[in-house]
């Protein structure tokens, strides 16, 4: 099965955690793309542009954000307008 992960986006109201349990994963952080490894937390601010992309054919990764609204992450969800250069970006990370 191939994994799905959300577009780049970002989150005006919330803030954003992921832990990461197993395998490794590309983060975009703002204008930064860098390699998440198992037992690293990744702290995503409000208003920032974020996205992942697995690395290996398993991740496993906890997340939550705050405050936690009816607790879907999408619920605060806003697109970006430059969609596919950050995601060139993102997919361009070794």
């Amino acid at each position: 099965m191939r994994a799905m992960h959300p577009p780049p986006h970002y989150h005006p109201n919330d803030e954003q955690w992921i832990y990461l349990l197993e395998g490794s994963l590309a983060v975009l952080m703002g204008e930064d793309v860098k390699t998440a490894n198992v037992g690293d937390l990744i702290y995503i601010p409000r208003n920032t542009v974020h996205g992942i992309r697995l690395l290996n054919n398993k991740c496993r990764f906890f997340t939550c954000k705050s405050p936690a609204g009816t607790g879907g992450l999408s619920e605060d969800y806003q697109p970006i307008g430059n969609l596919d250069e950050i995601t060139k970006k993102l997919n361009d990370h070794v």
